[in-house]
């Protein structure tokens, strides 16, 4: 039984190892969406927009969704009302959206 669990322990070891060092480095900036870092990959673009709208919800009310073609679109330009209720837009691009 004791061999047992030194295999064991000697085979879990590198799998929790390596996933405490992905959380830790976190290229793509996916499990610290709310304090971004900077490094050679492009962060989850996609995935940390929805987060920052799931947290601010009460925000924003439009959305401008589109290529990177779109994320150059002037937001002034865009109806500040509609029906009377005032729009607060939040520019949703991706630059990897087809």
């Amino acid at each position: 039984m004791k061999k047992l669990m030194w295999k064991l322990l000697l085979c879990l070891l590198p799998a929790v190892l390596y996933l405490m060092l992905s959380w830790y480095l976190d290229p793509f900036n996916v499990f610290h969406w709310n304090r971004l870092r900077f490094t050679d990959t492009a962060p989850a673009q996609n995935y940390i927009k929805t987060k920052y709208i799931l947290a601010n919800r009460e925000k924003y009310n439009a959305f401008v969704f589109g290529s990177s073609r779109v994320g150059n679109l002037p937001l002034d330009g865009l109806p500040a009302e509609d029906d009377g209720i005032p729009l607060a837009w939040y520019n949703m691009t991706s630059s990897n959206a087809a």
